[in-house]
């Protein structure tokens, strides 16, 4: 399916909804980001990755109702990386934090910050 601002789906519908395993692209004018996993009644939903426009990852792992929710990897621009729980689109939970300058966290979050 191509959609008039530029979109693309790809993948399964039902009842002329996006539901079960497809890939959406967002157009270019906004960011072009690629999406390739679970979809639920149009929402990402279930194991997903998304990749920024240039092919990069930005974020792998769980989505409930189109934000980051339970287990994931998420790939920041300057080379950190957090893998760990995921909470409403927020750090929650265990998790390690990789930073670009080879420090590491390993430990818990709360609401998207580090507990110390």
């Amino acid at each position: 399916m191509a959609y008039s601002d530029g979109a693309r789906y790809e993948g399964s519908w039902c009842h002329g909804i996006i539901h079960g395993h497809g890939k959406y692209q967002w157009p270019i004018d906004c960011g072009g980001c690629v999406y390739e996993g679970n979809f639920k009644s149009n929402e990402k939903h279930g194991k997903g990755i998304m990749r920024q426009a240039d092919g990069s990852l930005w974020y792998d792992g769980e989505y409930k109702q189109g934000i980051p929710h339970g287990y994931g990897t998420l790939y920041y621009p300057n080379g950190a990386i957090y893998q760990g729980s995921w909470e409403d689109g927020k750090r929650d939970g265990t998790g390690t934090y990789r930073y670009c300058n080879g420090y590491v966290y390993r430990g818990e979050w709360t609401g998207d910050f580090q507990c110390f």
